[in-house]
């Protein structure tokens, strides 16, 4: 494409936003135009426009330019779609193995844990990818690894959100067992429950600086015996949440954050 067919304005803008990526205190207008070579009127017009849409933000005084929230939004949106896609071959991996009936990955949406991946056995070559599932916070294995691998303001502010007393109080004895049960997990690095019916297990995925990315998530049909109690129910259990460990360690590594963790 010939370099007249480009747009000047897009171009400038794309500058201001490399120029600020440089200065992570952030730049004055006037040393901005400086190194751009552009006069103030444009690049305050062009910094005003980014700033609307969150890309750059203002802070002072002294009055300063620096790049905005909505860079990290949209990073951090491009990695989990690259995380999706090696996800969705482990998962596929568990059902078409046999290992689970079903597999998934859930994540923190609006405040609540929702499915956003999921493999079944009765489709396995068709990932859903479910609008809204919502996962309970305290019955869920999805809601206890999170619980248990959250970050402290993390928790603080899932649980201002989902009150214990309203959403915990019928599935728990009290908030000392469900710090039990949350100390457990964090020792076994996962999460198994039995409902009699089925035995669903949970695993965290952390990203390059040890943070909660996601959990991991399957179910095996046909489990008889209790979680906590001796059995083959336990022990195909345990198989399944080792597989989920080195789905998540796997997909560390593919999504290229080994080096940095």
């Amino acid at each position: 494409m010939p370099g007249s067919e480009f747009i000047q304005s897009v171009q400038r803008a794309v500058d201001v936003l490399e120029l600020l990526a440089s200065d992570a205190g952030g730049m004055a207008l006037s040393g901005m135009c400086g190194r751009l070579g552009l006069k103030a009127p444009t690049v305050h017009n062009i910094l005003r426009t980014l700033a609307a849409r969150g890309l750059v933000e203002r802070c002072g005084p002294p009055i300063r330019y620096r790049l905005g929230p909505r860079l990290a939004e949209l990073a951090q949106r491009v990695e989990h779609l690259a995380m999706e896609g090696q996800c969705e071959v482990l998962l596929r991996r568990l059902v078409t193995e046999g290992l689970a009936e079903s597999a998934h990955l859930a994540r923190q949406s609006a405040g609540d844990l929702a499915v956003v991946l999921r493999v079944d056995s009765a489709r396995p070559h068709l990932a859903e990818r479910p609008a809204a599932r919502p996962l309970h916070p305290y019955a869920s294995c999805a809601g206890l690894v999170f619980q248990a691998f959250c970050g402290r303001h993390q928790l603080a502010a899932f649980r201002r959100s989902h009150p214990f007393s309203v959403f915990g109080g019928a599935v728990w004895a009290g908030e000392a067992e469900l710090e039990a049960e949350l100390e457990r997990v964090r020792a076994d690095g996962f999460c198994m429950r039995s409902d009699g019916a089925a035995m669903r297990v949970g695993v965290p995925y952390l990203g390059r600086r040890g943070n909660l990315e996601g959990i991991m998530g399957a179910m095996q049909a046909g489990a008889g015996a209790g979680a906590g109690e001796p059995g083959g129910c336990e022990e195909s259990g345990r198989r399944l949440a080792a597989a989920l460990v080195e789905c998540a360690k796997s997909l560390l590594t593919t999504s290229g954050f080994a080096a940095e963790a």
